[in-house]
């Protein structure tokens, strides 16, 4: 029976794993696991992905990642789609490098069997689930776009589609619900903002300037959310 898709939405986070497929070594030498992280952080940059930890073992490897974006399967699949195509260019291996869905499965089911049996609750710390604010992710679109702020609250006809991609990432990045976004962006109604997240959704896909200011903003929204957690710790 086929292993059923990950859950998939803004803001999940995840426990991925990948293993050499037949068991075999995925790392041969220093250099490959220097290429893999290369790759991995291409791989989180251009998807907007966040990393929180890992390890890299001889033949397999562990992420614990958020998607903001809640594109887990495209991250992943460009990450080992890479990673592959190194180790049969540069490496000379014939075969796929990454496989076998049995043990992430049993890894898994590993790591739900070691959770039961704790006796200790808090040894672990996951991270808090703190989204930027609606206000913050708004001036940082509008910012990334070209555009005021004001512009994109109250006279949004003007802006066509960047209108659009700021009720898309107001949505998706700040958690705000539909309602919440049409207030703040000047909208009559939830059913009208999500007219323009489809709109936003078909710019996205068709227009790569859109999916690179996307990113960007991503990106920027992470760093803030970084410099906030140091400042925070140092107080």
């Amino acid at each position: 029976m086929a292993r059923p898709w990950r859950v998939r939405f803004a803001g999940a986070k995840y426990h991925l794993t990948g293993r050499g497929n037949g068991r075999a070594a995925l790392f041969l030498a220093p250099e490959d696991y220097a290429r893999f992280m290369e790759q991995l952080e291409a791989a989180l940059d251009a998807d907007g992905v966040i990393l929180y930890a890992y390890a890299l073992m001889p033949n397999h490897y562990h992420l614990f990642v958020e998607t903001p974006m809640g594109n887990v399967q495209r991250f992943m699949q460009r990450l080992n789609t890479a990673y592959g195509m190194y180790f049969r260019d540069e490496i000379g291996k014939s075969r796929y490098a990454i496989g076998d869905d049995k043990f992430r499965e049993e890894a898994e089911d590993e790591l739900k069997e070691r959770r039961l049996e704790r006796t200790v609750t808090g040894d672990i710390v996951w991270p808090e689930d703190s989204r930027p604010a609606l206000d913050v992710v708004a001036d940082a679109a509008a910012e990334v776009l070209g555009v005021a702020l004001s512009d994109v609250r109250f006279h949004g006809h003007r802006l066509g589609d960047r209108k659009a991609l700021a009720v898309e990432w107001c949505c998706r990045l700040s958690g705000a619900s539909q309602r919440m976004v049409a207030q703040y962006l000047g909208y009559g109604s939830e059913a009208a903002v999500g007219k323009a997240r489809k709109r936003a959704q078909a710019a996205l896909a068709h227009d790569p300037a859109f999916g690179a200011a996307e990113r960007k903003l991503i990106r920027r929204l992470s760093a803030s959310k970084t410099r906030a957690e140091g400042n925070v710790s140092s107080a």
